[in-house]
């Protein structure tokens, strides 16, 4: 995850659809720019000038899709088909998050405590003292202007809008309405932390799960729940947990999801 916060992400906010139609042009071999061709020759925006595309495949796809040897686009790719709307806008926001840490502490620092306190609206004024409060602690290379500190505002909740956990009200407030975390994401998200080389308590632990307003005991429950169908045998608490992990590959992963 990146040390400091960007404006990168405003290049698309969440373009799930979008990423979608990248995925399906998109090949193991492409580079960035031969992705940018595909999309113009395809004309799958055709409302999109050249300069607008390549701001969304460096800008907002590549940092998202294309880390560690383009797992995460490798791994969509094979699932896509199975993949309804909402399962793939959520692993959509994974890597979102992954790649841009200002929207992993937005939904883990101000979203969730806000939801979780009892709240269903979150203001404007909220997500900007959020991000002034980042940049007093440091996390930006240097402080961002105040038409900057504007527009990531907004830029924060289009994204969350986009992903399906908020929705726009009258007077710059939002709703807080969050979706549950599918099966299919819950399953590839345990697995893609246990391939990473974590121990099962810390697969459990991990800061990923909070984007969906998870701790260990609900990730436990969501695992067990996941066991009944055969995808692991859970054994313990969440102070000493086991799995036994029926998937040894990401290849047998991958076939299990798309069926």
């Amino acid at each position: 995850m990146p040390e400091f916060y960007t404006t990168q992400f405003q290049a698309g906010l969440g373009m799930v659809e979008e990423c979608r139609s990248f995925l399906e042009l998109w090949e193991p071999e492409d580079t960035v720019k031969t992705l940018e061709v595909k999309i113009l020759d395809e004309g799958i925006l055709p409302d999109v000038t050249a300069r607008r595309v390549r701001n969304l495949v460096a800008e907002m796809w590549a940092p998202r899709f294309l880390p560690n040897e383009a797992l995460p686009a490798r791994d969509l790719k094979i699932i896509l088909g199975s993949l309804n709307r909402d399962s793939l806008s959520q692993l959509c926001m994974l890597f979102t998050a992954r790649a841009q840490l200002i929207f992993h502490e937005f939904m883990s620092q101000l979203y969730w405590p806000r939801y979780e306190s009892g709240r269903t609206i979150i203001s404007r004024d909220e997500i900007k003292e959020f991000i002034i409060e980042a940049m007093d602690e440091g996390k930006m290379q240097k402080r961002w202007s105040d038409s900057t500190l504007h527009r990531v505002t907004g830029y924060l909740a289009g994204t969350a809008i986009d992903f399906g956990f908020m929705s726009r009200l009258p007077n710059s407030n939002y709703e807080l309405d969050p979706p549950i975390i599918p099966p299919n994401v819950a399953l590839y998200l345990a697995y893609n932390l246990h391939f990473s080389g974590l121990s099962d308590g810390d697969a459990l632990a991990h800061e990923d799960w909070q984007l969906w307003g998870m701790n260990s005991h609900d990730v436990l429950r969501q695992l067990q729940y996941l066991g009944r169908e055969g995808h692991f045998i859970v054994q313990g608490s969440v102070e000493l947990v086991r799995l036994s992990w029926t998937y040894k590959t990401r290849e047998e992963l991958l076939n299990a999801i798309a069926r």
